[in-house]
């Protein structure tokens, strides 16, 4: 040790400072001799290397430190560290070693090597660093991340720039996304950042209080197919960039939502024909008739029934009063236009809105049903006409009352003999 104590001279501090200072290093020290012919053997280790290996500088004096090594002890780092030591050289490395009583741990160290005034080495000095629990926390994070590879459901992490900062197995099979992507990229709608961080965090307003919300977005499936999401979004700050990332942990809803659809669907129309039911109808003529709508786009609204379909039934049957109905029913849709809705209003009876009449006249849209439908071959009765009124609403008329004046015009229609268009009476 006095070669050592002579080199700590040189800081200009006396040796007992220095060892005091060294003894209350958090980070281990041993400090071994120089010499490979004592194996390198132990002159001085500081409290925090004893508390580490469990050993008391009594039992380390002396001794080199091969007794540290056991089973896991990287032997490729042994035989680097070795090298080093012959030549004089800086080492650094980790590796398990083992505690007094067997028990294992992991240490990262460095080894310097303390020369005389000549060159020759007379000490080395290793410092060493228990990475136990830094090692177990990441082995329990990779731990973590296997577990959420394997979860079906899809889960995103995403910083600020909603940039993919990682993506679980379910979200790269669903999405086909990768790191780097941006979430934008992987979605149906097209919007910026700017327009999906604001739609996120608006949903998040309410109810947030810093602990995340819930948002459904429709994502572009792997195959091209449209994918609905309902992810539970989370802040969380990120502490090496001081910026809040997003984690988004999704349920795939597609078929809840295709059930729901299929579900408003047949709310809204007719099991026969495929066309709106009544209730549907009516609910769409009432907010199609309000008095702002008709200043800006005027509508019309005919009513068609089929002629002598009770003979039709008792004469063919119901199966093919069914097929009669469909039939006229296709027709009316391939003659309507695109924005006007065709209703079942019951039985052989159709409603048809025509929703933009500030360029054509009404009856004129309405005879072209009627002459569609006449001219139309049926397999098993030949064909059938229908008669069909057709009248327009006036500001402040109730849907209801608009339909007693068509009505009355169909009744007219009929009186007439039948395949006619007659046009409603003007209301009061």
């Amino acid at each position: 040790m006095a070669n050592l104590e002579r080199h700590m001279t040189k800081v200009h501090l006396r040796p007992e400072v220095l060892y005091a200072v060294v003894d209350q290093m958090w980070n281990a020290v041993v400090i071994t001799s120089g010499s490979k012919a004592d194996h390198y053997a132990v002159q001085y280790a500081n409290p925090a290397f004893l508390g580490m290996t469990g050993y008391t500088l009594d039992e380390l004096l002396g001794r080199p430190l091969t007794h540290l090594q056991g089973p896991d002890t990287d032997q490729a780092v042994i035989d680097e560290l070795k090298l080093c030591l012959e030549r004089g050289s800086f080492f650094e490395g980790q590796t398990f070693n083992y505690k007094k009583g067997g028990e294992r741990y992991f240490v990262r160290w460095n080894i310097s090597a303390i020369r005389n005034d000549i060159g020759e080495i007379v000490n080395y000095v290793s410092v060493q660093t228990d990475l136990s629990e830094l090692r177990a926390s990441q082995g329990r994070n990779l731990l973590l991340e296997e577990v959420l590879q394997v979860i079906p459901d899809p889960i995103l992490m995403t910083n600020e720039g909603l940039e993919i900062g990682f993506c679980n197995l379910a979200a790269r099979n669903l999405f086909d996304c990768h790191v780097g992507q941006n979430l934008t990229s992987i979605l149906v709608q097209t919007m910026s950042v700017a327009q999906l961080r604001v739609a996120l965090h608006e949903n998040g307003k309410e109810g947030n209080n810093g602990v995340g919300w819930r948002v459904v977005l429709e994502h572009r499936g792997s195959s091209g197919s449209s994918i609905f999401i309902d992810h539970s979004v989370r802040p969380v700050s990120n502490e090496a960039t001081g910026a809040q990332d997003l984690i988004l942990v999704g349920k795939d809803i597609s078929n809840h939502i295709e059930r729901e659809e299929n579900l408003s669907k047949e709310a809204k129309t007719d099991a026969l024909t495929g066309l709106f039911n009544r209730g549907h109808g009516e609910e769409l003529l009432k907010s199609l008739i309000q008095g702002k709508v008709l200043k800006t786009s005027p509508i019309a609204v005919a009513s068609i029934d089929i002629d002598h379909f009770k003979s039709i039934n008792d004469t063919y049957g119901h199966s093919v009063g069914d097929d009669v109905i469909r039939s006229v029913a296709n027709t009316i849709l391939k003659t309507v236009r695109l924005n006007d809705h065709v209703i079942r209003w019951g039985g052989e009876e159709f409603l048809v809105i025509f929703t933009d009449v500030s360029s054509i006249r009404p009856p004129l849209l309405a005879d072209r049903i009627r002459v569609a439908v006449a001219t139309t071959e049926l397999p098993a009765v030949g064909g059938v006409t229908v008669s069909v009124g057709v009248g327009t609403p006036h500001i402040g008329e109730k849907h209801d009352e608009l339909l007693k004046r068509v009505d009355a015009a169909l009744y007219e229609a009929k009186a007439r003999g039948r395949n006619n268009t007659c046009q409603a009476a003007e209301g009061p």
